[in-house]
């Protein structure tokens, strides 16, 4: 069996260490100095071997004099099996939607939103899902979501421009720049009523504007939850398109059989 790199020598004691407890969740990693003269090796292995470990998710990016700390893996739950779908707790009052309301549960003390709207010529993906010709004018709602101001998602609403435009009360509200809480809803206070959901989740390294978007380390995968509301006639009223830091959000389904 061929002998180990040096740099996989130091990996394995540290990944070790935190694996049972003795480097815990915001520790700081011991020096480069210290953890080159304990394997006697350079300190240009050990950089080796905390960069693997940095890709790995499990140390923090060295900052100046700060160094490099432990990750900690305590990610919220978004509970999907009830995500937009059954009884809501929306409060036009309060202007606390299904998302709040589930992030509050679970200790978030400001569960906030960053919004943005433009309307744009649809990209062939989006088109597919909308079943309209690529290149029709169709919206993109984003919700930047944070959790005491940690981003823990983007979420793109698509949706044709048709619908974009459809108004509650003199007001379009798929097209406010700013948070709307409606009772049930935006889409069923529009008149829409979703009978089925189909979701596509993949798993994938981020875009540099999703890395920048959601303040990620280094070496942070993201997931893609697609979630496409249809009709009952299987017409898609609109497709949620949410990335979100595979270490912050764990998604979760409760499914009958």
């Amino acid at each position: 069996m061929p002998e180990k790199p040096r740099w996989a020598v130091v990996y394995d004691d540290l990944r070790t260490q935190i694996e049972q407890g003795h480097l815990n969740p915001d520790d700081p990693v011991p020096p480069e100095e210290t953890l080159a003269d304990h394997h006697s090796v350079s300190r240009q292995t050990v950089r080796a071997a905390l960069s693997r470990l940095q890709q790995d998710g499990l140390v923090s990016e060295g900052r100046g004099r700060l160094g490099r700390t432990v990750r900690g893996y305590a990610p919220l739950r978004w509970n999907l099996h009830t995500f937009e779908r059954g009884d809501r707790r929306d409060d036009p009052v309060l202007g606390v939607d299904e998302w709040k309301a589930d992030m509050l549960d679970q200790g978030v003390e400001n569960p906030r939103l960053e919004i943005s709207v433009r309307m744009l010529p649809a990209p062939a993906r989006i088109a597919a899902v909308l079943q309209i010709r690529a290149g029709e004018m169709v919206l993109c709602r984003r919700r930047r979501r944070l959790a005491d101001d940690i981003p823990v998602a983007v979420a793109d609403t698509w949706v044709r421009e048709d619908i974009a435009r459809m108004q509650v009360e003199g007001v379009a509200p798929l097209l406010a720049e700013q948070d709307v809480t409606l009772p049930d809803g935006i889409f069923r206070a529009l008149g829409f009523v979703t009978t089925e959901l189909d979701d596509e989740i993949t798993v994938r390294m981020p875009t540099p504007e999703e890395s920048t978007l959601l303040d990620l380390p280094m070496g942070s995968p993201v997931g893609q939850m697609d979630r496409v509301s249809l009709d009952s006639d299987e017409r898609p009223i609109r497709l949620l398109s949410t990335v979100f830091p595979g270490h912050r959000l764990k998604l979760h389904y409760r499914l009958g059989i």
